[in-house]
């Protein structure tokens, strides 16, 4: 799916304001911690080639150096058509190879002193890629759509430049242009580059643009990361196409002028439009709406045939499976609905219905969606269903085998990682055959059932990928895709010895997702001319005759029979599915010839097609339909191929073992920095970070000093350690000596000497994506001038322990659909490491459930339950309740403002406040607490946006509007006013600039007790 890019683009519009003005100190890691852990686990090796430096775990050199020879065929392009170079832009490109299976890959941007590096696993262990994007699960296929992504974001000019070269990472302000224009310029040439292959050449991804545009306008909105239509990122699908239409109506230079205006901008966010008019003479509305134009006219709608109807409706995501006697099985997503599978009847009635999601431990499955399930099939009874879906381990993730009693509705584990996506079982029930994912290979893998055993009937040579194995109905066959670099075919296998038998004519084309009709016709998904996305073919392995039996609008999708007469589909239909049925035509009895081609021997290459996908040869033709021109938009026009994955390397400069100290001391970002303490005291200094290339180790050294004052040197230390990941080890030391100006009114006119130190070292895991964090905190600050204080010198230290567990079910309009969490921490405060008069432990504990209610599929009741315990604590009041939040906007009340005075004995900042929704003007002290909130919520979806806004800021999206009911209550023990309530409402704006999110809330609410407030709040917040 490449969720990817710009992972750190919220972290760069955070510190964009800092980072202009100076370095930013950070230690925090980068990487995510399975990446982290493939690269902490295996010895790592280096080699060099003339534009990569390509880090890999022994044991995998070949299959690094075909990665390398890929990507040094796509960079060598991008390099020459890029437009800006210099000692920046041409630095050679990092390359992480991590051996995990990520199902994924990114690149993370040039940001607070992290260089930019693409990381890219080993393999992948998802049909996605393949089934949907038209991308092998090769790493270097892979890896081209993250290079462009690489040299994009390396265009840095001008006066970033400058602070690059200065500074060190500073920033890149690639960052400004949105997600759409970086994902859209990788799919774009991650079709151009690499001809036959990538998503705007492949049926499926032309299809379902075809059916969401087809006679409707395209607006600034669809181009949104925020826009919830497409269940794959409405980004890259409108995203790619209007990067197509501009390279091909402009040029593909004017792409890059483009970049080369934005590598050199100051205000990188902000004049969109302008940018866009110094690079095309046109602004970004006005090139929006040529493009809206070419779609409009190339996708005028269209209807079903004559003999297509309409079965049932299946969501905006699906998986489709169908057993031999009509059984259906779907499981299906929606924008209000979660991932759910239904069972139908063979006379088409609804037998079961349950949710995939696992909210409350044990989670059979945690991670529930249609895109990442594989291998949905029946047993030739049709009582058992069987599936995979990729879901979490401790770590990493695994691709585990389910089964589905029908009869007893139970969902069972019966394998918890196969290492590769699912296939079929076998009619008896007792064998389920996968593709096996090995590094830059995917095999013909078999599990037996009863003894758990599973082995590699069939390895395919490097380069080469089966993906959709089934059994025939008899079970002596086996029909699977295979894919290499550039070209798809559908191949038969012997089902004991698992030997390739015979490939099906095809001609060519784009194919996929072969099933059985019966012992002798195979069904499958082919291109056609007439068509822009897939439509469903049917090969008769008697007669050696292949036929177009389905005429679908825009796309047809995982076609199942069942020897009825009929075949059923997907049917695409604007940003749904359907299931949809047409008839099978009457086969011609001639007699048995040839059943198929011979296979070809697998160390052969294929012959590469190019991105045209032609109808496959022997067609019959297609059932009439009515004259219309097709439902497609043009694919890019192939550049020179990169060399194909079995071409040697051209150079290797260097190659030996990675060591985390060869790297380790050379600072990354370095330069000034400043940084405000207390209340008005602001300090200046030098920050040096640096990091090993592996982010092994990551270190940072600050110092400051005060020039007005007469002020004392500070230092900053922090560094992290991730050799044992998952596990990481943070550790942080400050002291800051200021001169502040007092909290007096009036205002004094004298300054006051200051002195805060902190420390903390903490200890953090995830388990099943669920935190644990052990650590020892230490804050202390020191005020012997300030009269306002009771205690000059306030110092709390201790060790501490958190952790935490969520099940969560989402959807994309509703959001948080179906929750359990549980929050527990400890920490103790010995006497002698506080201010505060005696020692004490500080015990936490929260639930939260958020369940669905009925009629109605959006609104949601939120209850939450939290305790809080300063268990021995002797000093009264340690603990704020209520309060305000930082982001207030205004305020209006009936009752006098009351104002959070800073604790006597506790320093600033240390934590010991909890939240009370109504009380945000009305705080009170406690050392003791139970604290309950119900939140009734409905969410009105707007989903409406701009390219850009007021033709000055950058993209301007609306995503709805959140109604709130709540109340909530307070028990204070032991205590002259135990009970705290209060009720309200809310109406919540949900927004996005650029890419980071925004909401306005506006709040009434009225307290029951304590002075019966009634308070109006607007807030701005996330």
């Amino acid at each position: 799916m490449h969720l990817r890019t710009l992972v750190a683009c919220a972290l760069a519009a955070a510190t964009v304001a800092g980072a202009a003005a100076g370095c930013v100190p950070s230690s925090a890691p980068i990487l995510p911690q399975d990446v982290a852990s493939a690269l902490a686990r295996h010895p790592m090796r280096a080699f060099e080639t003339e534009h990569l430096i390509v880090y890999y775990p022994e044991g995998r050199q070949d299959e690094a150096r075909r990665l390398s020879t890929y990507v040094e065929g796509c960079a060598g392009y991008l390099v020459r058509v890029a437009q800006i170079h210099n000692s920046v832009s041409d630095q050679k490109m990092i390359v992480l190879f991590a051996d995990l299976p990520l199902n994924n890959a990114f690149v993370t941007p040039r940001v607070l002193g992290y260089e930019t590096q693409a990381i890219i696993p080993t393999y992948d262990t998802i049909d996605l890629f393949s089934l949907e994007l038209g991308q092998p699960p090769d790493p270097g296929e892979t890896a081209c759509h993250e290079i462009v992504h690489y040299v994009h974001l390396q265009q840095i000019g001008g006066f970033f430049w400058f602070i690059n070269a200065a500074f060190g990472a500073v920033l890149t302000p690639q960052v400004g242009l949105d997600l759409w224009f970086d994902e859209g310029l990788a799919v774009y040439y991650e079709t151009k580059l690499q001809p036959g292959t990538g998503r705007l050449a492949w049926p499926f991804w032309r299809g379902v643009f075809a059916a969401a545009y087809a006679g409707h306008r395209i607006n600034g909105g669809d181009l949104s990361l925020f826009q919830r239509d497409f269940h794959a990122g409405n980004h890259y699908l409108v995203g790619s196409q209007f990067v197509r239409f501009l390279a091909d109506r402009y040029g593909e230079q004017k792409l890059w002028r483009l970049i080369n205006v934005q590598g050199r901008s100051i205000f990188f966010p902000l004049w969109v439009n302008l940018r866009f008019w110094q690079a095309y003479d046109k602004t970004l509305s006005t090139l929006l709406d040529e493009f809206a134009d070419e779609v409009a006219t190339n996708l005028p709608p269209r209807a079903r045939p004559t003999g297509q109807r309409v079965v049932r409706p299946a969501g905006y995501s699906a998986r489709y499976a169908r057993a031999a006697d009509g059984t259906e099985a779907v499981i299906t997503a929606d924008h209000d609905q979660p991932a759910r599978l239904q069972i139908f009847a063979p006379d088409g009635k609804l037998r079961v219905e349950r949710n995939l999601t696992d909210v409350i431990p044990p989670r059979r499955l945690a991670v529930g969606q249609p895109v990442l399930i594989s291998g949905l099939g029946f047993t030739g009874d049709a009582r058992t269903l069987y599936f995979v879906s990729i879901d979490l381990d401790p770590t990493y993730q695994a691709s585990r085998l389910y089964r589905y009693d029908v009869g007893s509705d139970t969902l069972s584990v019966v394998n918890r990682d196969l290492h590769g996506p699912g296939g079929a079982i076998s009619p008896d029930g007792r064998r389920y055959v996968f593709s096996r994912a090995d590094g830059d290979h995917h095999d013909l893998a078999v599990l037996d059932l009863a003894s758990g055993a599973a082995r590699v009937v069939y390895q395919e040579g490097h380069g080469r990928f089966l993906s959709n194995p089934r059994f025939s109905p008899d079970g002596q066959r086996i029909v699977a895709t295979e894919v290499d670099n550039s070209h798809f075919q559908i191949r038969l296998f012997d089902a004991t010895s698992g030997q390739p038998v015979a490939t099906l004519p095809t001609g060519g084309a784009a194919v996929q997702d072969a099933s059985w009709l019966d012992d002798h016709r195979v069904l499958y998904l082919g291109a056609a001319e007439t068509s822009a996305g897939f439509q469903v073919y049917v090969h008769d392995l008697k007669t050696a005759h292949t036929r177009r039996i389905s005429n679908a609008p825009y796309l047809a999708f995982e076609p199942r029979g069942a020897g009825d007469g009929a075949v059923r589909f997907l049917n695409r239909e604007g940003w749904q599915w359907t299931i949809d049925e047409v008839a099978l035509p009457p086969a011609t009895p001639v007699e048995p010839v040839v059943a198929v081609a011979p296979a070809p021997t697998p160390e052969a290459p294929p012959e590469a097609p190019g991105v045209a996908t032609p109808a496959p040869a022997a067609e019959s033709p297609p059932p009439p339909v009515p004259a219309q021109p097709p439902s497609s938009v043009p694919a890019p026009s192939p550049s020179p191929a990169p060399p194909p994955p079995s071409a040697p390397v051209t150079q290797v400069l260097s190659d030996k073992p990675y060591s985390p100290l060869g790297d380790l001391f050379i600072p990354r970002l370095y330069g000034p920095t400043l940084t405000a303490i207390g209340r008005s005291a602001q300090i200046y200094g030098l920050v040096l970070s640096g990091n090993d290339r592996l982010s092994l180790h990551r270190w940072t050294v600050a110092g400051y000093y005060q020039p007005q004052g007469g002020g004392e040197p500070s230092v900053l230390v922090g560094y992290t350690n991730r050799q044992l990941a998952p596990l990481t080890i943070e550790a942080l030391a400050a002291q800051y000596k200021v001169h502040d100006f007092p909290a007096t009114t009036p205002p004094a006119d004298f300054t006051e000497y200051r002195r805060d130190r902190e420390a903390t070292l903490n200890l953090l895991q995830s388990f099943y994506g669920n935190p644990i964090r052990l650590g020892f905190s230490y804050l202390e600050t020191y005020r012997p001038d300030d009269p306002t204080v009771m205690r000059p010198l306030r110092r709390m230290a201790g060790p501490h322990l958190v952790a935490s567990f969520a099940g969560v079910e989402s959807t994309p309009y509703t959001g948080v659909r179906r929750l359990f969490a549980i929050t527990a921490q400890v920490a103790e405060y010995p006497r002698q490491w506080n201010t505060t008069g005696s020692g004490f432990v500080d015990t936490f504990a929260a639930v939260d459930v958020v369940l669905p209610l009925p009629v109605g599929a959006r609104h949601t009741l939120s209850l939450s339950g939290r305790g809080r315990d300063l268990v021995g604590a002797t000093y009264p009041g340690l603990l704020t309740v209520g309060g305000y939040v930082s982001t207030l906007l205004g305020r209006h009340s009936n009752r006098p403002e009351i104002k959070t005075e800073e604790s006597p004995v506790v320093p600033p900042g240390f934590g010991f406040t909890e939240s009370l929704r109504g009380f945000e003007d009305f705080p009170f002290a406690a050392n003791k607490i139970v604290i309950g909130d119900a939140t009734y919520r409905y969410p009105f979806i707007i989903d409406r946006g701009w390219a850009s806004s007021l033709w000055l800021l950058p993209a301007f999206f609306v995503s709805q509007i959140d109604l709130e009911l709540f109340g909530a209550a307070a028990r204070v023990p032991v205590s002259d006013a135990p009970n705290h309530l209060a009720v309200g409402g809310a109406l919540t704006l949900r927004t996005s600039l650029w890419t980071v999110p925004l909401a306005v809330q506006y709040q009434l609410a009225r307290r029951i007790t304590d002075d019966h407030g009634l308070t109006h709040l607007i807030t701005l917040g996330n």
